[in-house]
Order: C-alpha cells, then structure tokens, then sequence
C-alpha cells in the first residue's frame, strides 16, 4: 500500500488558513480582554462611589476631602483613606488597564504604604467671573482651613488649619448643594494618582506644579487635540495623546469611566462631559464637572 504524504501546496494552504483565522480572531481575543477589563473597571468605580456616598451618609451629607491641609494623606485625610472603612479592598481603587505608573511618585514616598490609585475625584478649582475669584465647583478637592464647614482635619498645627484664600469655598461639599446629581462628575478614571499626598486623588485643572503629583487638566473640547505631556526633570510622560481628553484614562475606545453624584457609573468621551467650558458659571450650562451650574 502506498503512503500519500502531504505536498508542500496543501501545506501552504493550510498554513495560509491557520494564518486567517488566527489575524482574524487574535483581535477579537484582545477586544473581548478589553471589555473585561472595562467591565471590571466600571465596577470598581461604582463600588468606590458607593463607599463615598456611604462615608457622606455617616458624615451629615458631606463629601469627604481630597486632600487636608497638611497634603499628607495618612496624617491628615484624603477621600481614599477616609472611605476605607467602606471598601477594605485596595484593588477597588484601581482599573486592570492602568500601568500603575511610579513617575510621578515623589522621592520620600514610603513603599511600604504607598500605592497606585486608578481613579481621581472631580475637584474643579478654576475662575469664575460670577463670584470674581479662583472658586471650587467641584465635588472633592484639597481642602482649606478658613472654610472646613464641619470637616475634621488631624493636621498638626492651628485648629483652624491653612487659612488662605487663594479659592472660595466651600472646599467640603454637601450633597444638597449639587443640583444636578445625574449629570454631576464625582470620579473620573485617571492614571498616574497614588494614595499619598497634595492633588494625588483629585482632578483639579490647576496645572502645572500640581501636574507633577499626578496629571491635573480636566477634559475640554476646545483643545487642539495635541498629546497631553508633563516633563518632570528629564523625563516626559504622556498623559493622553488627545488633550482633549484631559487627565481622563482614555483606553477604552477612547472612552473614559465616570461615576456621577447620583451613584451611577458608565463610560463617555471624555471631551463631551465639558464641551466649551465657560468661566461664567451662569453659563456654564454642559459643563459636568462644574456641580454650581445651571
């Protein structure tokens, strides 16, 4: 009986079709890896909402700090160390699909409490030509000491705290001051925030010095759409390619993960949630991140 071997066409040919199916599902593996990622992301962001809405139920409707007065997160306070009770789970406060980057992690972190955080609170600080000073319109940002309205600050030094007035207030929200809760900005997904110290878990669009403890810039349409940067010392790292997105982790088919003050969680442009902002709080109709809006 003679044996047929495979000629070397029928091969080709075999191969070139394993070649086919392998470009044509190899994407629809990494596509069906993202959704994952992105449905893991969502979840851990609407679970860390609900551990500041709780924090908030506990604390007479007020939303917890950014940041205290001393900047320094385990002496003074800050929004992902004082919702813990609340979530005990470190990787709540992250996303799969962030590198956990250690580039903006000042030199006398200490490793051995610090750590990466994947999701930044709204803390809109900007003009506004309403009240005619640099306002918070946010939710949660780094508080100031002449305006604390009932918060607890464990920073050493006077009760009263830092009492500037380099922004009006009030830099503790309560809940009923945000009239429009289901199109408010509460968290944002963004890269690059550690658990630590200053703006590391807030997005404030104060730029600048504040970039160089974790990226700042709030989304806006307006743009030129040129990569986001921020160069600390000889290194340069990219925020987003687009700086419309802002600060806002963008992976997810250019889509950013929000939650809302109403507790609701969902991916979005993040150009669309502020897409003209106007200084002018009267005016500032579409913007999400500003909760005074009309």
């Amino acid at each position: 009986m003679k044996l047929r071997a495979f000629t070397l066409i029928e091969l080709l040919v075999v191969i070139a079709i394993i070649a086919i199916l392998a470009a044509i599902l190899f994407p629809v593996f990494a596509q069906a890896k993202m959704a994952a990622k992105k449905t893991s992301a969502l979840s851990n962001s609407k679970q860390l909402t609900l551990g500041i809405m709780m924090y908030s139920n506990d604390s007479d409707d007020l939303y917890p700090m950014g940041g205290g007065i001393c900047w320094y997160y385990p002496l003074d306070g800050g929004w992902s160390w004082d919702t813990q009770p609340y979530i005990k789970n470190l990787g709540i406060l992250r996303d799969p699909s962030d590198p956990l980057t250690k580039f903006f992690w000042q030199s006398w972190y200490d490793p051995a409490i610090t750590v990466n955080i994947s999701f930044a609170s709204n803390g809109l600080i900007r003009w506004n030509s309403d009240s005619s000073q640099n306002e918070h319109l946010g939710l949660i940002t780094e508080i100031q000491g002449h305006d604390l309205h009932g918060a607890i600050t464990r920073c050493s030094g006077p009760p009263a705290g830092y009492t500037g007035d380099w922004y009006g207030g009030p830099s503790v929200v309560n809940g009923s001051d945000v009239p429009h809760p289901a199109d408010t900005i509460l968290l944002a997904g963004r890269y690059g925030g550690v658990n630590m110290f200053g703006p590391a878990d807030v997005i404030s669009n104060i730029t600048g010095y504040w970039d160089t403890i974790a990226p700042q810039a709030i989304p806006d349409a307006t743009r030129d759409g040129t990569p986001y940067t921020i160069t600390i010392g000889a290194g340069t790292y990219t925020v987003n390619q687009n700086n419309r997105y802002g600060a806002v982790a963008s992976v997810y088919a250019n889509k950013g993960i929000f939650t809302f003050a109403d507790g609701h969680a969902k991916t979005m442009d993040p150009a669309s949630t502020n897409p003209s902002m106007q200084y002018n709080v009267s005016l500032d109709t579409k913007n999400m991140w500003d909760r005074k809006r009309p």
